[in-house]
């Protein structure tokens, strides 16, 4: 909550003073040397130094460390992980990091003396805060637990990925905020700011709704404010809530209060308010002005780049006698964006290179009734000289003189917002050395002659900075983190960030990170945006409402249904579907949108949203009848699904896949693939979109693509390394295959979390769905699937070193899918088993089950355990102390795992190619592909990159590395079942 929400006053700035190093943990995980932040990319170099700061002044042993770095479950190897997480935090820290980061005993100590930390300063200033409440000195009191809540920047520990450190920490944080959140509501109830506490408590109500003691706030508040019906109401709310949820009565506290309130107890009654603050907001004077131009605004922010193009363009001398020399400038953009402030800008920078002054009108092109040009044309004549009663009253004649007049003076004509080409076409000077300056909505493509300035959202630096020039420096910088979020919902949009700041000025008694939780909820935040007459809503309803007009009402349906897409964009095919129209009526829908600037088209044949216009496409997706919206919702995912089969088909041809069932549409076709390629870039690409619309498929109850989807979307997430995808997908897939009681289903899903698990090495959460899937696998005669499951049990007891166990399991899932013929499954487990039998040293039987293998995915084609085969024969050839012959086929391996872009299984060959070589007495070689190997695995944020790291380190000081049983420790990586 930041400061604290609608009723906390201003406290100044949230920097933290003195100390060459400034540290932050509430919020963001922060590091500032003076005033350079200083980056932690790594994941795990964020975790140690959370752990440190939190831990300051003291040792923190290494098993504690690591506990936190590896989520409760360490890694074999993990002191060894954490001295090189160390080391390159230290680096990251800079020289003097080893005064900072002390080794002491069998762990570290973080030493902030001489540094700050936001915790400590947080600590020092709420215990200020309440001994100066216990002494009864409210304003002390207010002013220093204010300050302390000034200091947070948002949820604590946010970007450190630890939840068991979130889980032990963070909830503590989270409960000293929320502390010194009621002590400070306290103390500004004793300053008799009643009134202004009444928002924020209702929002604070709502997230802690069992809190009694802001309950007994509320209630007091409402009181106070004369709102006694409210306040009793607030209580019975709360009793009837703890009844319900708890089975008790309020605590006495509430009761009594309770009661006072309804003998209207004279103790209850507010102090004297506090004499509020004034500001006064002086403005400059305004520019000079051309003869019609309005006058342009003193907080003009950004857009530099383009200013400066368009004042040189309209200032550039033209030829009278060059025939069509008037210069036309047309700027566009959504409703919001700028328009109208920029050309204003540029008109008034310019106006010296036009004598002869200027004429402006609005052309209302985006309201109902747009202007007539004839009407236009009869008051830019009169403008012009000519007395109303010898204006021509026929609109030929009148354009005659228009440009009779124009032709020999130097004008800037500004036609603001204009609907369309055809509606400023005649107030276009023939000739002469005037220029036209227009604004749309619209992009007037048909215009010729035109140069075009699509303008689109502030960058961040810009949008700040106008925040902050209406807001004021001192109150942005006091609240940093809520400024951010503030500015996000406002994504880049001038009107909706001066709308933001301007509600914040008008009400001082805001904090920015009130404002910022009320702009969380995407339902509100339209309703959020208004100020006065100033409204996105109705800016983008102008916008929406002219989509109605002739030619243009298939373009408004197809904005509607874009509302109902829960990913960030699509493509033009899904959209296709998404509209249940051939592709190339549905792109010329699209292209209208985008050319009324209600769409934005990134690439070609791929739209999205601006963020506020997607809210806005989601509110107006209710005009559509229910069933209509349903049925656009069908259609767009189960072209996802049909898609994403034929993808998996192609990077998989001899892999069992669900049945997605028959294809209902007419116009519009599922993709297909002719290349594993082709296949991968396109889920690579719409992976995204994929994963939003199998959980939209479990929000609609959807439910056979809810599970069918993801389900067909494991073959990616395991060749990529995608967990939480993989995880959050399959969790939502199992609920789904229960809903509709589809065992066959559930197998297939409880299979692929189990493996998902597996691959984590949570096996204590991998082993039950596994279980799970076979029993019901089994008895529904799901052989092919109980095979699978089958091998992919004995893979989860080779992980844990129980190979005899797994060889088991993997003979049996062997005989299973021998049986039903199916070679791709059969060699899979082949290889399996080859790497159980070289772990329990059978060398030559696992040459036989590796070559049986090999030549099972020859003979169908499949390059993925052609690989598999190959680098299990390579490591068996490694184990035999046979380097050459290991590396021959390592080589081939690595060749086919990047010609499939599987980059773990790439990495792993490069880890064991590095070991051969320095067993072959090649430290440079060995050198290069390790580098290589740590180059993948970083990049994917793969645990594994410390182990390499380390031998790296080890090889730098001429320390022979030692070799696990397998060269990334984890055995044959798992495969879909």
């Amino acid at each position: 909550m930041g400061g604290g929400g609608a009723g906390a006053t201003s406290h100044g700035s949230a920097h933290i003073p003195g100390g060459s190093v400034e540290f932050g943990v509430l919020g963001p995980l922060l590091v500032r040397d003076r005033d350079a932040v200083i980056p932690l990319p790594a994941a795990k170099q964020r975790t140690v130094l959370a752990v440190l700061l939190l831990r300051a002044g003291r040792v923190v042993g290494l098993d504690e460390l690591a506990e936190f770095v590896w989520d409760g479950a360490p890694i074999s190897g993990a002191r060894g992980a954490l001295l090189n997480h160390v080391m390159r935090l230290r680096q990251a820290l800079g020289p003097d990091a080893r005064k900072l980061i002390r080794t002491q005993g069998p762990g570290y100590l973080i030493e902030t003396e001489g540094h700050t930390l936001d915790l400590h300063v947080f600590n020092e200033r709420f215990s200020q805060g309440r001994t100066a409440a216990a002494a009864g000195q409210w304003e002390k009191a207010s002013r220093q637990l204010g300050a302390a809540l000034d200091l947070w920047r948002g949820k604590p520990l946010l970007d450190v990925p630890s939840s068991a450190l979130l889980r032990d920490e963070g909830q503590h944080l989270e409960e000293a905020r929320l502390l010194a959140l009621q002590a400070r509501i306290e103390a500004d109830l004793q300053l008799g700011q009643h009134e202004t506490l009444v928002a924020e408590l209702r929002q604070l109500v709502a997230e802690h709704p069992l809190r009694e003691n802001l309950r007994s706030h509320l209630m007091l508040a409402l009181y106070r404010a004369g709102r006694q019906v409210e306040a009793l109401a607030a209580y019975r709310t709360v009793r009837l809530l703890l009844r319900e949820e708890l089975g008790v009565e309020p605590g006495s506290a509430l009761q009594r209060l309770h009661q006072a309130m309804l003998n209207a107890d004279p103790e209850l009654s507010p102090p004297p308010p506090a004499a509020p603050s004034v500001t006064w907001l002086v403005p400059p004077p305004a520019p000079a002005a051309l003869a019609q131009v309005p006058s342009g605004i003193s907080d003009f922010t950004g857009r530099q780049t383009l200013l400066t193009a368009l004042c040189d363009l309209l200032s550039t001398p033209v030829d009278a006698g060059q025939g069509h020399a008037v210069v036309i400038s047309a700027v566009s953009g959504t409703g919001g964006i700028g328009k109208t402030t920029l050309a204003v800008r540029a008109a008034h920078q310019v106006h010296e290179h036009f004598p002869d002054g200027g004429l402006y009108v609005n052309l209302r092109g985006a309201h109902e009734t747009p202007l007539d040009t004839f009407d236009v044309l009869g008051r830019f004549l009169r403008d012009l000289g000519i007395h109303p009663s010898a204006v021509p009253g026929h609109r030929e004649e009148r354009i005659g003189l228009y440009r009779t007049l124009v032709a020999g003076r130097r004008l800037l004509i500004l036609l603001d917002d204009a609907r369309d080409a055809e509606q400023v076409r005649d107030l276009v000077p023939g000739r002469g050395t005037s220029s036209i300056l227009i604004t749309s909505r619209n992009t007037l493509t048909s215009l010729a002659g035109a140069s075009h300035v699509r303008l689109e959202g502030l960058p961040p630096d810009d949008a700040h900075a106008l925040f902050v020039r209406i807001v004021g420096h001192d109150r942005a910088a006091a609240e940093p983190a809520a400024t951010s979020e503030v500015l996000v919902a406002c994504a880049g949009l001038p009107l909706a960030i001066r709308i933001a700041a301007s509600r914040l000025v008008s009400r001082p008694n805001w904090t920015i990170r009130y404002l910022a939780d009320r702009l969380t909820d995407q339902r509100r935040r339209l309703d959020e945006l208004q100020a006065g007459d100033l409204a996105v809503r109705a800016s983008f309803r102008m916008s929406y409402a002219a989509l109605t007009a002739k030619r243009t009402s298939g373009a408004a349906r197809a904005f509607r249904l874009l509302g109902l897409v829960s990913g960030s964009s699509i493509d033009l095919p899904a959209a296709a579907a998404l509209l249940g129209a051939a592709q190339h009526e549905a792109e010329e829908d699209l292209e209208a949108l985008v050319d009324a600037h209600l769409l934005e088209s990134p690439a070609p044949g791929r739209y999205r949203f601006h963020d506020l216009l997607r809210v806005y496409a989601a509110e107006v997706a209710e005009e559509e009848p229910q069933e209509r919206r349903r049925d656009a919702v069908r259609r767009l995912l189960d072209w996802y699904l049909h898609t994403t089969v034929a993808a998996a088909r192609a990077l998989a041809p001899e892999r069992r896949r669900v049945d997605p069932g028959p294809w209902q549409q007419e116009l519009s076709r599922p993709l297909a693939f002719s290349t594993y390629d082709l296949a991968l870039d396109w889920c690579e690409s719409e992976r995204a979109s994929l994963v939003a619309a199998s959980r939209q498929a479990a929000d609609w109850d959807m439910h056979d693509i809810a599970w069918k989807l993801p389900g067909t979307l494991q073959r990616l997430f395991n060749i990529r390394k995608y967990w939480s995808d993989w995880v959050t997908t399959h969790e939502l897939a199992v609920r789904s295959t229960r809903r509709v009681n589809d065992r066959f289903g559930e197998g297939w899903i409880l299979s692929n979390l189990g493996l998902a698990h597996l691959e984590l090495r949570q096996f204590e959460r991998a082993l039950p769905y596994l279980h799970d899937a076979l029993r019901i696998r089994r008895e529904i005669g799901d052989r092919s699937g109980e095979g699978a499951t089958l091998g992919s049990m004995g893979l989860a007891l080779a992980r844990q070193d129980r190979h005899e166990e797994a060889a088991d399991y993997y003979r049996q899932s062997i005989a299973i899918h021998r049986t039903l013929e199916d070679r791709f499954n059969e060699s899979i487990e082949l290889n399996n088993l080859a790497d159980t039998y070289r772990n329990l040293a059978d060398f030559p039987e696992a040459i036989v089950c590796a070559e049986r293998s090999l030549a099972l995915s020859r003979e169908i084609g499949d390059l993925y355990v052609e690989g598999l085969a190959l680098s299990t024969i390579g490591e068996t050839y490694q184990d035999l102390k046979e380097p050459a012959e290991a590396i021959r086929y390592c080589e081939e391996s690595l060749a086919l795992f990047r010609r499939i872009r599987h980059r773990q299984l790439e990495a792993a060959q490069y880890q064991r190619l590095g070991e051969l070589r320095l067993e072959l007495g090649e430290p440079d070689a060995a050198r290069e592909n390790w580098e290589r190997a740590l180059h993948i695995l970083e990049a994917m944020g793969d645990r594994r990159s410390a182990d390499v790291a380390t031998r790296l380190m080890r090889l730098t000081s001429c320390t022979p590395p030692a070799r696990p049983g397998s060269s990334d420790g984890e055995g044959p990586p798992a495969v879909s079942g």
